[in-house]
């Protein structure tokens, strides 16, 4: 049996069955896996939080049937790690996936790096949700436009979020934007686990014809769920 370490081959994330999350170590990938070009795919960007539940945010979208790929991110180097994420995402595309089957989803500090990636895929068709922490400032910054469908969604009682609106306004790439205040009283804790405040807007906006303009409501894809999904692990820390 060869017990040799594997090599850390960013880009390229193993898959995994759902089954195995509970005991997932790895901090990098080995395994390239052509994508299914009809599944649809979460690529979630990790908080560095302690707090946060990361195995049930993954395991929330695995068992509505998406393929997931989580991203550690180096926190210090946000424009880094959206290259990264968006080198991943035009990859899915040029692998057949279709770009409304690519959801994108920041969750706290990483909004910011979901923020920075949509305007460098640049595609109309492509799905980001910013969970927390929006900050208009960054669009100064770092001198991106957005694009793609975009939903920023925070709670009213976090004091590091502002308007999300900001950040997509007068981008004429963004196909379909959605902002949602949420009144639970959680602030910025609210997205540390599934909370259907939060989970079931961002189910609806993932699966095709699931929300409308100006009303909140979930419905299921015109597309038939699988029952499971899987997982993929990318970390991009120290990198």
């Amino acid at each position: 049996m060869n017990n040799s370490p594997q090599k850390k081959r960013l880009g390229h994330p193993c898959v995994l069955g759902a089954a195995m999350l509970a005991a997932l170590v790895l901090s990098g990938s080995a395994v390239a896996q052509a994508p299914d070009p009809d599944a649809p795919y979460i690529l979630y960007l990790h908080s560095d939080a302690s707090r946060v539940d990361h195995e049930a945010m993954a395991r929330l979208f695995i068992d509505q049937g998406h393929d997931v790929t989580t991203f550690w991110l180096d926190r210090d180097d946000p424009v880094a790690s959206s290259r990264a994420v968006s080198r991943r995402v035009k990859q899915l595309i040029r692998d057949g996936v279709s770009p409304d089957r690519i959801n994108v989803i920041g969750s706290g500090p990483t909004s910011t790096v979901a923020a920075l990636t949509s305007g460098g895929v640049a595609n109309m068709r492509v799905n980001y949700v910013l969970l927390g922490q929006c900050d208009p400032a960054i669009r100064q910054q770092f001198h991106f436009t957005m694009s793609g469908r975009v939903i920023g969604i925070y709670d009213e009682a976090d004091d590091s979020s502002l308007t999300c609106r900001a950040l997509w306004n007068g981008s004429p790439r963004v196909s379909d934007r959605k902002q949602l205040v949420t009144s639970t009283g959680l602030g910025e804790s609210l997205f540390d686990r599934p909370h259907e405040a939060w989970t079931n807007p961002v189910m609806a906006w993932v699966l095709p014809g699931g929300v409308n303009v100006g009303e909140i409501r979930v419905s299921k894809s015109q597309r038939q769920l699988r029952s499971k999904g899987s997982l993929a692990v990318v970390d991009l820390r120290g990198k």
